[in-house]
Formats: structure tokens, sequence, C-alpha cells
């Protein structure tokens, strides 16, 4: 090999080297420029984490008390509509009470009052025998 070919061969050694050497301390460089800022995210990113996590625990809670009160509110809705058919149920058995006693009192009302029998009396003894009548039932 001729000394030019040496010289040349060396030449780009020489800049390959000098080419790693500066690649090498770029890097250095960069990783000293670059790490606390990613320290930095890193610890972002964790304690985002932790933020997420507990959101999802709040949500999670959150959704268990809001089942809770629906089934409370279903079971509500049931009571009242139970109770409406209830209450429905006793007032039409108490306007059929009422009617039949207004007609048992209409009734004797109608009746006739004897001739010559003083009037008083006769309604005191019609009451009479109506509540004997509703005594031995």
């Amino acid at each position: 090999m001729s000394e030019l070919a040496w010289k040349g061969a060396a030449l780009v050694l020489a800049v390959l080297l000098l080419l790693a050497a500066g690649a090498g301390l770029g890097a250095w460089l960069a990783a000293g420029h670059y790490r606390p800022q990613l320290v930095t995210a890193q610890q972002q990113i964790s304690d985002g984490s932790a933020a997420v996590a507990s959101c999802i625990t709040t949500r999670e809670s959150l959704a268990a008390g809001i089942e809770t009160q629906k089934q409370a509110l279903v079971s509500l809705q049931v009571a009242a509509a139970q109770s409406a058919e209830r209450a429905q149920a006793a007032q039409q058995a108490a306007e059929g009470r009422a009617r039949s006693w207004e007609q048992q009192a209409l009734a004797i009302q109608a009746e006739r009052t004897p001739a010559g029998a003083e009037v008083c009396s006769a309604a005191r003894q019609a009451f009479a025998r109506e509540l004997a009548e509703e005594r031995a039932r």
C-alpha cells in the first residue's frame, strides 16, 4: 500500500474517531440537559396515574351509591303504587258503605207515619227498630 493510501486511511479513521467522539459528547450533553425534564415528566406521569386511580375509585364509589339510590327509589315507587291501590280500594269500600247507609236512612225517612201517631215518637221507634236490626247483624 502506498503512503498516500495510508494517509487517506488515517485521515478517514481520524474523521470517524472525531465523529464518534462528537456523537458521544453530544449524547452525554443531551442526557445531562434532558434528564431533569425526563425525571419531571416521569413524576408527573406517576402523579397522574395516582390521580386517575383515585378518580376511578371515586367513580366506582359514586356508581355504587347511585345504584343503591336507584334501588331505593324503585322500592319506594312500588310501595307508593301499592299504597295507592290500597287507598283506592278503601275509598271504594267506604263509598259503598256510605251509599248503603244513605239508602237505609232514606228508607227510614220515606216510611209513612201512621195516621194519628205523633211524628217524633214514630221517628224514635223507626230509628230504634233500625238500630236493633244493625246490632243484630
